[in-house]
């Protein structure tokens, strides 16, 4: 995926963001798609400012997926806790 290797290359990503590569291309491809980018070629024409905009909005969407998780597994306890 070429927004992952831009970022890479120009050093944008942190230590942890590179050791989860899988999981961040995931959310980065979550990101493109949410401002309806389909394909490199987009990508490529991209300034540095709109790639940095789409790296800070996969960034929020990773920091808000382990809440999600957290909220649901509460949830799931204080449910099996009642049915006690």
């Amino acid at each position: 995926m070429l927004a992952f290797a831009k970022f890479k290359n120009r050093g944008w990503l942190t230590t942890d963001e590179l050791a989860m590569e899988k999981e961040v291309r995931q959310f980065i491809e979550e990101e493109k798609h949410a401002h309806d980018i389909h394909c490199d070629v987009e990508i490529s024409a991209m300034s540095d400012e709109q790639l940095r905009e789409l790296l800070e909005g996969a960034r929020r969407r990773m920091k808000a997926r382990p809440k999600k998780k957290e909220k649901l597994l509460a949830s799931m306890r204080r449910q099996i806790l009642t049915r006690r």
